[in-house]
């Protein structure tokens, strides 16, 4: 085994990336999802934020906030996209169901 690997499993951590020559296993062999996605997404995420990928700062430390800043605006955003998500679908369930909020007020 490498060293990465021995430290990965010491860590808790299974690993999933396959050496070369490994076979690919099959769909229904998988007991785990590809997480390297969630990796690249995120880094072209930050590269969107100038400050970020041209580093103007010269301390590390200003570096560091305006990285966490990036990554609380960037998790704002999400948690933003997600609760509109949930507010249409709620909404377009009432609408289904011929319900609204103001409905109940003006049947007798």
């Amino acid at each position: 085994m490498k060293r990465v690997e021995i430290e990965v499993l010491s860590l808790g951590y299974t690993p999933h990336i396959r050496r070369i020559g490994e076979e690919k296993q099959q769909d229904a062999q998988r007991n785990h999802p590809a997480r390297r996605w969630v990796v690249e997404r995120t880094f072209a995420w930050l590269k969107g934020f100038r400050a970020i990928r041209t580093r103007y700062t010269c301390k590390g430390v200003n570096y560091l906030a305006l990285f966490h800043l990036a990554c609380a605006l960037m998790l704002t955003r999400r948690l933003e996209a997600v609760a509109q998500h949930i507010v249409c679908r709620i909404s377009s369930k009432r609408l289904q169901h011929g319900r609204h909020r103001d409905s109940s007020r003006f049947r007798h």
